[in-house]
């Protein structure tokens, strides 16, 4: 930048929560990779932004390469990033049939998330995976 300041992983993160939020998947996309490109890492927030967004869209091939490279890189899934990838708004939808369980929950919030869907829901939520 011109007057020496430096985008960081938050200046990035905050533009892509935004994007994500107004359903411009495609510009939070675009930042993301410009993020990438300068060697910035994402974090949990990051990804978690993106993961609902795309979740929201019914991007399933998306939301599950996101989840993937989260893990890859080393960031750990928050109860805000299980929330987000089993969300009624998004995955439910979007997972049926296509994904497994398996595929969704995998870490130290995988069960207590999945004990508490059942409670709150009944088992009724399993007909949509």
């Amino acid at each position: 930048m011109s007057n020496g300041l430096k985008p960081n992983v938050i200046t990035y993160s905050t533009l892509i929560d935004a994007f994500c939020k107004e359903g411009m998947m495609q510009e939070a996309i675009k930042i993301f990779m410009d993020m990438k490109r300068v060697g910035i890492s994402s974090n949990e927030f990051t990804y978690t932004s993106l993961i609902n967004a795309s979740c929201k869209a019914g991007y399933l091939s998306q939301t599950l390469k996101l989840k993937n490279e989260m893990l890859e890189a080393g960031v750990g899934m928050s109860i805000i990033t299980y929330t987000a990838l089993l969300d009624d708004g998004g995955s439910r939808r979007s997972f049926q049939g296509s994904a497994s369980l398996g595929q969704i929950l995998t870490g130290k919030y995988a069960l207590p998330l999945f004990m508490g869907m059942l409670r709150l829901r009944g088992w009724r939520m399993l007909q949509n995976f």
